[in-house]
């Protein structure tokens, strides 16, 4: 029978393949799966101390109690304790039932079971009806649940979507390149089975979906105001088939005071081991508020007499929860074509509308309130900080450039004049900012618009923005004197134009000027763009400054945020927009002072005069 003897009149079985464990710190119970050995015990693979690799041996306890994470993303074991030193499995020690071991967060893992019987390896549920009714376990069906899919609007990409993908081993060097089908699938958040698609599966068995490119839990996303449907399918792992169809309920496991409530619509016999169920919620706890669920998990309880109710596992996914269904048609579309700077993306596999991660992710992590205008600034609040981070910045497999320090970059990287991606003016878009996490102003505006849709909050691109530009003359008198062509540039605090020190009529930059992830910021321009919401009240994603509705004014935003402007006069004929990369070049021209500007449509075309 596998028993053994430690001291007098103390029976322990020794643990075998398939046996139970709980953690102190765990949601759920999970049974260890032990690697391949020779040597059997009872029929069956016995463990060793060797059994603690948290991959290899599936321990996953689901959301730990003390960080209110996935156990599978954290989880870290020391060594196991109280194994039988005196026998060897393969030059192991053996695993007794008063084996355990810590996981790095404290947790303590512990046996229920023995995982020497069958009925052992099946959860509290069974040895429920056992206990109560007087009945086998094993004169009773087990269901598992193994798949579910979500009826959702949009399914979730990663902010990499469309880049073909390299795979890297250690040092670097690419071991596999994906085609560009292949690149896109693997950035989608869906799973795959039998040629079907589903948002959480009891195991992967298409290689794409391994979690080296889909993270675990996968995110789904749904509107406040719509209620969740999905469907699963339970199966039948016993030996004994259910006598009759079963019923099956599902519950919102969650301190939270609100919770989503379930209620079966239809169960489907699809064969003699497979239920498909469909399941929807009936109430909407978190309607016209925002949410970000880290871990939304689902328990799956099955009976056949309506009085057993028997747990048939659980599903975890992150849940993303938008103020309003998101306003995907407004999404700004390339006009030339260019696919990659698409905001509509369709999936290639399944044909569904695609929303990148981050907006999801940075609109409802952020995002309070009831009412458009203190969610509209709450959004913002990350961007007050200069350091906005996208979905997974600190997880390597799911983007090819990071940022986990900075964050993303204003004229920083491959958006700077020097150094930068020659191809940047082509590609510049929302995509390219959360692909590559570099972008310049207009990006960024156009970024913080785009999670305002993705919450459900309409804007128009045209009247939900202001613009300043530089006017640029073919002549201009200044002091009596004709100079041809004329150009002005202004420079952002803290930086600005100073009169050089031999020369009066030379100027040079001093100062630097911080913008989002970049303490030194192109610090001179000819234009700029940020949000006019409403037409009330200014946001700067850029520089991360807002104001209120009185001081949205133009002449406010240019006192508080320009230092100075350069009249630029130069031989070239029709150069535009001269930009100064650096100092201590040298231009010849006046400096103006912001204090000497009385009408600013002198100087500025603008939107918001």
């Amino acid at each position: 029978m596998g028993t053994i003897i430690f001291g007098k009149n103390v029976e322990l079985d020794y643990i075998t393949d398939g046996a139970e464990m709980e953690c102190t710190f765990g949601s759920m119970p999970c049974n260890l799966k032990t690697l391949t050995k020779k040597i059997v015990i009872g029929g069956k693979v016995g463990c060793t101390i060797k059994d603690n690799d948290p991959i290899a041996n599936e321990f996953n306890f689901g959301v730990c109690s003390l960080t209110q994470k996935p156990c599978s993303s954290l989880i870290k074991l020391l060594e196991w304790q109280n194994a039988k030193e005196d026998l060897k499995i393969e030059g192991a020690s053996a695993l007794t039932e008063e084996s355990t071991i810590f996981c790095t967060q404290g947790g303590k893992i512990t046996f229920k079971h023995s995982g020497q019987f069958q009925e052992n390896k099946v959860t509290t549920g069974a040895e429920k009806a056992k206990s109560e009714y007087g009945k086998a376990s094993e004169e009773k069906a087990k269901l598992q649940v193994t798949k579910v899919a979500f009826e959702t609007s949009y399914d979730i990409c990663s902010d990499d979507y469309g880049l073909l993908y390299e795979e890297k081993n250690e040092e670097g060097k690419v071991i596999d390149t994906k085609s560009q089908d292949e690149s896109d699938y693997i950035k989608t958040y869906i799973l795959e089975d039998e040629g079907e698609y589903y948002h959480w599966l009891n195991k992967r068995s298409n290689p794409l979906d391994d979690r080296k490119y889909k993270p675990d839990p996968i995110p789904i996303t749904f509107a406040s105001s719509e209620s969740i449907t999905l469907k699963a399918i339970l199966r039948v792992v016993s030996d004994k088939k259910c006598d009759s169809t079963p019923q099956v309920r599902v519950t919102h496991k969650t301190r939270d005071k609100k919770k989503y409530e379930f209620k079966t619509s239809n169960i489907k016999q699809l064969d003699d081991e497979n239920y498909e169920i469909t399941i929807s919620s009936t109430n909407l706890p978190f309607e016209e508020t925002i949410r970000y669920l880290e871990i939304f998990e689902l328990l799956f309880e099955y009976s056949e007499d309506g009085k057993v109710w028997i747990s048939a596992g659980t599903s975890r996914n992150t849940l993303y929860i938008t103020w309003k269904k998101p306003l995907y048609e407004k999404f700004l579309r390339d006009g030339d074509g260019i696919l990659l700077n698409d905001m509509q993306i369709i999936g290639t596999k399944t044909k569904k509308e695609l929303i990148l991660e981050t907006l999801l992710w940075l609109g409802c992590k952020s995002g309070k309130g009831k009412n458009e205008k203190k969610i509209v600034e709450s959004i913002f609040k990350p961007f007050e900080k200069k350091k906005v981070f996208r979905a997974r910045e600190n997880d390597s497999k799911y983007l090819s450039r990071r940022f986990p320090d900075d964050g993303l970059g204003y004229w920083r990287g491959k958006s700077a004049l020097e150094n930068g991606d020659k191809n940047y003016d082509t590609f510049r878009s929302v995509r390219y900012l959360l692909r590559e996490g570099e972008a310049r102003c207009q990006e960024f505006t156009d970024f913080f618009l785009h999670l305002l849709l993705t919450q459900g909050i309409d804007i128009d691109f045209k009247n939900d923005i202001c613009y300043i530009m530089m006017k640029v003359y073919s002549t201009n008198i200044r002091n009596n004197v004709l100079f041809s062509p004329v150009s002005y540039e202004f420079s952002v605090k803290d930086a600005k134009f100073i009169l050089g020190d031999i020369n009066h009529n030379e100027y040079i930059v001093d100062g630097i000027s911080e913008g989002q992830g970049n303490k030194e910021a192109q610090s001179t321009f000819a234009d700029h763009i940020w949000v006019y919401f409403r037409r009330k009240a200014f946001f700067d994603p850029s520089y991360g400054n807002k104001y209120s509705e009185p001081d949205s004014t133009l002449r406010n935003y240019i006192n508080k945020n320009l230092n100075n402007l350069f009249l630029r006069l130069d031989d070239k004929k029709n150069y535009r927009y001269p930009m100064i990369f650096s100092p201590p070049k040298k231009f010849n021209g006046y400096i103006i002072s912001i204090k000497e500007i009385i009408d600013y449509s002198t100087y500025f075309i603008s939107n918001c005069l």
